[in-house]
């Protein structure tokens, strides 16, 4: 009996070792698709966030006031941030853009201090993004300058 177990190892030592990664790989695929990287939690968590959206725009296309101020271009600046961090929440590095050209208009305007605060909040913003990544961005809105657009405030 021995003899024949120890025969049966050798000749299918190779099977044994298949049968034991396919046991492993199918666990841990099943461990993937059951945690909160599946897709299932993936597409209701993207849904969510457009209803989100979704609701929130219809409820700013209901506001008739704010439409007719965006479309006379009779809008001030706090207004429009608060268009943008709706959108893209408060510290998103989608702002660097803006708050470039923000800072840079401050100092055109010879509103040094006003421009000290924008550039703090693109410093906070630029941290919290990592440094390599918050410093590419900021260059790169410098070089293009503010935004400019349907929604930029009136010169």
């Amino acid at each position: 009996m021995k003899s024949f177990l120890i025969n049966f190892l050798r000749k299918h030592i190779y099977l044994i070792l298949a049968a034991i990664i396919l046991f492993t790989a199918g666990y841990a695929i099943n461990f993937f698709l059951r945690s909160n990287a599946s897709t299932r939690m993936l597409r209701n968590s993207i849904e969510s966030l457009l209803q989100e959206r979704e609701a929130d725009f219809d409820k700013l296309i209901k506001d008739t006031v704010h439409i007719q101020k965006l479309m006379n271009r009779r809008y001030g600046k706090q207004e429009l941030d608060e268009l943008l961090e709706k959108q893209y929440g408060p510290d998103s590095p989608l702002l660097l853009q803006t708050l470039t050209g923000e800072s840079k208009a401050l100092r055109g305007l010879g509103r040094p201090e006003e421009a000290a605060k924008v550039e703090q909040r693109i410093k906070t913003i630029s941290a919290a993004m990592g440094s390599q990544s918050g410093g590419a961005q900021q260059r790169g809105a410098q070089q293009r300058g503010p935004l400019q657009g349907p929604l930029s405030p009136p010169q």
